[in-house]
């Protein structure tokens, strides 16, 4: 199904869009249409890969948090061999 929708722009973009146009040789209408799903689909793709970056931070985290952890209950779980005799 197609809607039809009416946008104001500038008359600086129109023009743009009319020279565009007119070396592809395709309407306005077909030109914009193309220009916003391509703009969406960059948008998803961008997202995407944010997305992507932020769950690999994300485990890497926790993967670290874990590293830190086991390390921490190493130490707690054995003495220390260079522990000053001292300290007590």
């Amino acid at each position: 199904m197609k809607k039809r929708i009416n946008v104001t722009i500038s008359e600086e973009l129109l023009e743009k869009v009319d020279s565009k146009c007119n070396e592809m040789g395709v309407s306005r209408s077909s030109y914009i249409c193309n220009k916003v799903a391509s703009a969406i689909a960059q948008e998803d793709l961008t997202m995407q890969s944010m997305i992507a970056a932020a769950k690999e931070v994300m485990q890497s985290s926790i993967n670290a948090n874990e590293v830190k952890e086991d390390l921490f209950n190493v130490s707690k779980s054995k003495p220390l061999l260079n522990k000053n005799p001292y300290s007590d």
